[in-house]
């Protein structure tokens, strides 16, 4: 995220909010935990990535995930438990790949990790399957799956 949505986000949090589930780019961007002093740690999902729009040739905005999570009181505060990530894919799978004339299209939402493991079984592209490593270790693994660590912070 731009450093001016960061910024941003950390006073929205001093105000007083705890969670903040943000969305725009077409692109995923990570979370980030803001520590508060004696409460639990603010989460900021800046952006899921594109789930209803339509760009067939932007690799990097055909990863987007959800999250899940419990909200509860222990001792007292409310607080969330149990944060869980799920990467998805968004298939946009061409009907009829043998007609330039026809422009429609399957689009969908899948598991990313199903993709990774069958992608021939999604209709992708040469392309898109070529660019399967690159969102697995560069996007999940190095900037989105962070989540994991964070997730683990929220744990019942």
């Amino acid at each position: 995220p731009h450093v001016n949505i960061v910024d941003a986000a950390h006073k929205v949090i001093e105000c007083g909010v705890d969670t903040i589930l943000g969305n725009h780019p077409h692109v995923s961007q990570p979370a980030q935990l803001i520590p508060r002093t004696g409460k639990q740690d603010a989460l900021v999902i800046y952006a899921f990535g594109d789930f209803v729009s339509y760009h067939p040739d932007s690799r990097n905005s055909k990863l987007a995930y959800s999250v899940k999570f419990n909200i509860g009181k222990v001792k007292g505060s409310t607080g969330l438990f149990n944060l869980q990530a799920l990467p998805l894919y968004i298939v946009n799978q061409k009907l009829k790949p043998e007609d330039p004339e026809d422009d429609r299209f399957n689009c969908r939402i899948v598991k990313f990790f199903d993709v990774l493991e069958r992608p021939t079984e999604f209709g992708l592209t040469e392309l898109e399957i070529s660019q399967l490593p690159h969102l697995r270790d560069k996007v999940w693994n190095d900037i989105l799956s962070p989540l994991s660590s964070i997730a683990q912070r929220f744990d019942a």
